[in-house]
Parts: C-alpha cells; sequence; structure tokens
C-alpha cells in the first residue's frame, strides 16, 4: 500500500471543503500529518498507484469518494488508480478492464495477443495488429482463442500469458491439430517441424498428427529420435496389411519409469541409459562411447 503524504491527505480535506461536504474550519483539517481516515465516513484513505492522489476507499458509499474514483486490481488490491492514469496513453496500460467478466486486472494476469507476424516483414517484426488484451484468466473459459505448442512460437510474449486471437489464427494456412484436439499448433509453427516436434509427431504411416500428452498414440526412439507407427498402424503392418511404414521404427523396450522408448535398431548389441530419469535399460553387447559417458556420470 502507498504511504499516504501530508501533502495529499491535505488536498483531499481542501477538496471536501471546496463542495461544501465539511464546513470550513480549522477543525476541518487532519488533526496530525499521518490521519489516515475519511472525515466523512471514517473509512481509511488510499492513493492512487500512479499520480498518488488520496481519496476515499468506499467508492459508492461516502460522497468523498465519488470526488475521487479509483479501481483497483481484482486480484492485487494495492494497485489503484485514478481515472486520468487509467486513460494516460502508456502501454501496457496499468490496468485492463476484462470484457467478460468487466474486472480491472494487472496486465500480467490477462490473455493477450500480440498480433501474427506479417510474412513480409519478419525481420522488422511488422505484425497485423498491436497487443490485444483478450480476457482474464478467470474468464479463459468463456472465449474463443488457441495457444500454440510450438517451441518459441511468435505468439509468446514473456511475462504476458500469450494466445493466438480468432483474427489471427484464421488467417494463418497450414495449422496442426492433433487427433485427441489437445495440441494446436498455429500454420507459422507448422512450417519448421523442429519447433513443435518435442510436443507431438505425425504418423509416418498415415500421417495422422498425435500429440505425446494426451493422445498417447504414437513414440519416438530416445536414441535416434526417429518416429514409430501409431497404435493403428502397427497393428496393420503385424497383421500383414499392405501399408506402407515409410521407414517408421518399431519399440522393442520401454522404460518403466517415465516410458521413453528404444527402438529395434537402436536396441540391438547395445547399452542405454534412459536419458529422461538416468534409468539404465542394460543389454548384453557393446556399448556405445555416447552411453558409456552417460553411465560413467552416474556412478
Amino acid at each position: 500500500m502507498i504511504d499516504l503524504s501530508g501533502v495529499g491527505v491535505q488536498n483531499y480535506y481542501q477538496r471536501l471543503v471546496d463542495h461544501g461536504l465539511i464546513p470550513h474550519s480549522p477543525a476541518s483539517s487532519p488533526s496530525t500529518p499521518d490521519n489516515t481516515l475519511c472525515p466523512i465516513c471514517s473509512h481509511r484513505l488510499i492513493a492512487c498507484s500512479g499520480c498518488f492522489i488520496v481519496t476515499c476507499n468506499t467508492h459508492g458509499q461516502c460522497a468523498g469518494a465519488d470526488l475521487g474514483p479509483v479501481v483497483s486490481c481484482h486480484y492485487h488490491d494495492h494497485e489503484i488508480f485514478c481515472p486520468a492514469c487509467l486513460a494516460d496513453e502508456r502501454s501496457p496500460p496499468p490496468l485492463i478492464q476484462c470484457m467478460i467478466c468487466q474486472r480491472w486486472c494487472c496486465p500480467i494476469l490477462m490473455l493477450t495477443c500480440t498480433g501474427r507476424p506479417i510474412p513480409s516483414h519478419e525481420h522488422s517484426r511488422k505484425v497485423t495488429h498491436p497487443p490485444k488484451f483478450i480476457a482474464c484468466r478467470s474468464c479463459e473459459s468463456a472465449v474463443k482463442f488457441n495457444e500454440c505448442g510450438g517451441t518459441y512460437c511468435w505468439s509468446w510474449g514473456g511475462r504476458y500469458d500469450c494466445v493466438v486471437c480468432p483474427d489471427c489464427a484464421g488467417s494463418m494456412d497450414g495449422h496442426i491439430v492433433c487427433a485427441c484436439g489437445w495440441l494446436w499448433v498455429c500454420g507459422a509453427c507448422a512450417r519448421e517441424k523442429k519447433k513443435f516436434q518435442d510436443s507431438g509427431r505425425s504418423c509416418p504411416g498415415c500421417q495422422t498428427f498425435y500429440c505425446f500428452e494426451l493422445c498417447n498414440y504414437i513414440n519416438t526412439c530416445g536414441e535416434c529420435d526417429k518416429t514409430t507407427l501409431c497404435k493403428n498402424c502397427m497393428e496393420e503392418d503385424m497383421s500383414g496389411s499392405s501399408l506402407p511404414n515409410n521407414g517408421a521404427l518399431f519399440p522393442v523396450e520401454t522404460c518403466t519409469l517415465c516410458g521413453r522408448s528404444i527402438c529395434a535398431d537402436c536396441f540391438d548389441e547395445r547399452t542405454f541409459c534412459c536419458w529422461s530419469c538416468n534409468r539404465a535399460m542394460l543389454v548384453p553387447g557393446v556399448r556405445s562411447a555416447r552411453v558409456q559417458d552417460e553411465l560413467k556420470y552416474l556412478e
């Protein structure tokens, strides 16, 4: 909470006098410089976090408060601002009003779309629109938006909870959605496979895109990072189907702790240590140099 200055409190009392809310007399002045109570309703006085103007804390219940209305963040009640500071053309504004619940919130608590980069101006970082505040986190289920699963996506805004607004999502071609609908990759990231391969992969057989988080229908080799067939294609392949596997792999050993798999080609005549949980998967044979280093590190 901002400390109230003696000058700010004196100015508040003077506004009350000017509007005839308290009598003009020595008794109408605060008795001590640190007096923090309203002379009308005896509630505490507060100050704007921007310009430090002092007012009463009972908005709508005290005539003194109505002379200098302020709003505060719904989650951080110490972030208080007057209308003049809210209208200041700073970026971002100190508080944002959610379009859904009408509550005022700090910008860091808002879902924000930073604006899709214009392809012809990627190096100059020109975007389709300036940062747009969509809704507060409490209302995220009531608005339509997308969160890209790509690594270092353009939509990431550092300190903000960034999403892709419907306008930006609808203006991009080639976006990807996994089979269960949980993972969405924007068109810009979909053109660079390395940006989303840690989140999901396309089956080499049927080309269906699956996420690793919820689909749980596809896997990768923990050694060579190649993609396995999905469960449906594996069943068809084992049944003698003519489905092409496009060089897809079959996992033959899976870590019982973290679920990472090793394909048949990498598993043969080698000894492995699971990189995710450091569980050794020992197989008689020759140890690769990388695995030997890993095992020495664990000893």
